[in-house]
């Protein structure tokens, strides 16, 4: 029996596709980490699509107020943290973590990834997202700002994002790294590309995987133009910019850009002002609900 965990869509494909092409035979758990909200509809939908013998919502978010008020930089104090995560975590578990063949990863910084690392337990690495893997100490930088003390701490002490000593092996996006690797880094990495993997499943299961994110219609290009799609992010909704400013941004993306070109936008999930059809009227704007990932499976013609 083999347990996945994932937290965002990108993670659930990867967690699909790899039971898809690389454990067809075997049975295996989905765990979702609930730092989303995942509704009752979006877990019938992931046990329907017939990868997973069960999915389950792991209750794990209590993880990060665990911490308030102690020095996680002490060790003992950070151990006394993780025992409590450890059973916190295993209470959403069906079957006993010994009855699980094989565990793969695909969010380890998050609280059951911290589980496996400090009880070292061995697990496979499932890149979180597209070059995450090589950005590690950008993400390090990033979360002792934030005094994300839990995180941080776990990462010092016993390694996080595929650094266990426990991981036996890193699926990495090999090609999308851009930040060059060390050659321990390298150990124990397998190339794992959604892209080049969406094209390897069966027609079958790329339909399943677009059911189970009710994605219906295609998106059709006109080739008596050139095609261009611009990814946005959540620029002002995460106050890195205002609203005005990302208008500016993505209208200089097409005005440099996309001179005489069909312009489709996709806002990112978390990109909440959905205003680009008013920004640009010219433009087609594709559902943001849609995981980017699968673009590919739903474009009908080029993008140049």
């Amino acid at each position: 029996m083999i347990l996945y965990y994932a937290l965002t869509l990108h993670q659930q494909i990867a967690c699909m596709l790899h039971k898809e092409l690389f454990a067809p035979h075997e049975q295996a758990h989905l765990y979702l980490s609930n730092g989303n909200n995942i509704d009752e509809e979006k877990i019938t939908r992931l046990k329907e699509s017939g990868f997973f013998a069960e999915v389950a919502v792991m209750d794990d978010q209590p993880t990060w107020s665990m911490g308030n008020g102690k020095d996680l930089s002490d060790k003992a104090a950070l151990d006394e943290v993780l025992n409590e995560v450890t059973e916190l975590c295993y209470k959403s578990l069906l079957f006993p973590i010994e009855e699980y063949s094989d565990i793969y990863v695909a969010a380890d910084h998050f609280p059951f990834g911290m589980v496996m690392v400090y009880n070292n337990i061995p697990y496979h690495y499932i890149e979180e997202a597209t070059s995450a893997y090589c950005a590690y100490y950008l993400w390090l930088d990033l979360i002792h700002k934030q005094k994300i003390q839990l995180s941080y701490n776990v990462s010092q002490i016993y390694g996080l994002q595929g650094r266990a000593d426990c991981v036996i092996e890193r699926l990495v996006d090999v090609d999308k790294q851009f930040v060059k690797l060390d050659e321990k880094e390298y150990e124990k990495v397998t190339d794992f590309s959604l892209p080049k993997l969406l094209k390897k499943i069966s027609e079958d299961a790329k339909i399943r995987i677009l059911n189970c994110f009710e994605v219906t219609d295609k998106i059709c290009t006109d080739r008596n133009k050139k095609n261009a799609i611009i990814m946005t992010e959540y620029l002002a909704h995460a106050k890195f910019c205002s609203w005005d400013e990302q208008r500016e941004i993505y209208g200089r993306f097409i005005d440099y850009f996309c001179e005489n070109m069909n312009v489709f936008i996709k806002p990112h999930p978390n990109d909440y002002q959905g205003t680009y059809e008013v920004w640009f009227p010219e433009s087609k704007q594709i559902d943001k609900s849609i995981p980017a990932e699968l673009l590919p499976l739903v474009l009908e013609g080029e993008i140049d």
